[in-house]
Parts: structure tokens; sequence; C-alpha cells
């Protein structure tokens, strides 16, 4: 079912690269998900970075910042090595964070079975309502940076 603002977010338990167990309705305060298609990709790269270079934005508005990818927890954690990433990124190996949020990408760049998060983000209040949310259209539209600083300066 589509999610929409106002809705109840779902709860979830993944992984992080350091082994660790990620439980969405354990984390008090404002939670900002990052879907993220592909991470080794470019435009995904680029994403991930800006997501990092933003970090300072986002603490000071007492959001915790994951990114949630489809891929292992080790090739997760070989991307953060690679790119200096200072943020958790969380693996849905098993693709059902990505239905719970209805962000599914199925047959990605044209591969037949190949399943991974539509790029989207979820901001969650404290009371794990979703405050804001976008979904791309497209795999190569990023999101609005801007516009995500501004909703949790509100």
């Amino acid at each position: 079912m589509t999610k929409k603002i106002g809705d109840r977010a779902a709860n979830f338990k993944l992984y992080d690269s350091d082994s660790n167990l990620i439980e969405l309705y354990k984390i008090k305060g404002k939670v900002i998900l990052f879907f993220i298609p592909a991470p080794f990709s470019d435009v995904c790269t680029e994403e991930i970075c800006k997501i990092d270079t933003n970090l300072n934005i986002y603490e000071n508005s007492n959001a915790q910042i994951f990114s949630i990818t489809t891929d292992g927890k080790f090739a997760n954690e070989e991307f953060r090595k690679k790119h200096k990433i200072n943020h958790p990124i969380l693996s849905d190996y098993s693709h059902e964070t990505i239905k719970d949020y209805d962000v599914v990408f199925n047959n990605f760049a044209f591969i037949e079975g190949y399943t991974v998060a539509t790029r989207s983000v979820f901001i969650i209040n404290e009371d794990k309502k979703i405050e804001w949310l976008w979904i791309s259209k497209s795999p190569l539209e990023m999101p609005d940076f801007e516009e995500i600083s501004k909703v949790l300066s509100i």
C-alpha cells in the first residue's frame, strides 16, 4: 500500500555494515531514511556522498540518518570504506522493508528479476509517523536536499 504523509512508518530490523541491528521503533527522535537503488553506480554514489556532506544539518535537527539498499552487508561495508561514508548504510537484502514502504523497483536497469529500492526519502517524526516523503520517478533523479533541510527546520 502506498505510504503517505501522516501514515505510521513501518518498523524494520536491518543490519548495518558493522553488523549492528537497527530497529526503527527503538530509535528516539526523528529519522531520515534514504532508499538507494545501486550504491556503486554514479548517481547513487553522488547521492550517498551528498547525504554525508549534509550530516551536520540533519544531526543539528536531532535526526538520525540511514541509507537503505538491497545490497548485502559486505557490499555496503566496502562502499562505506571506499567513499569514507560516516552514516550507517542498512541492508534490506530480503526486500521486506522496500515492500513495506512501497518503494520496490523491479527489473532495474532492464535486468529481468533484479529488484532494488526506488530512490526515495522518508522523514519520520518522533511518533514514527511519516512527516515528509519523496519518491523519484526516475532512477537518475536526485532528492531535493534543500527541501529536506527546509522540512527539518520547521
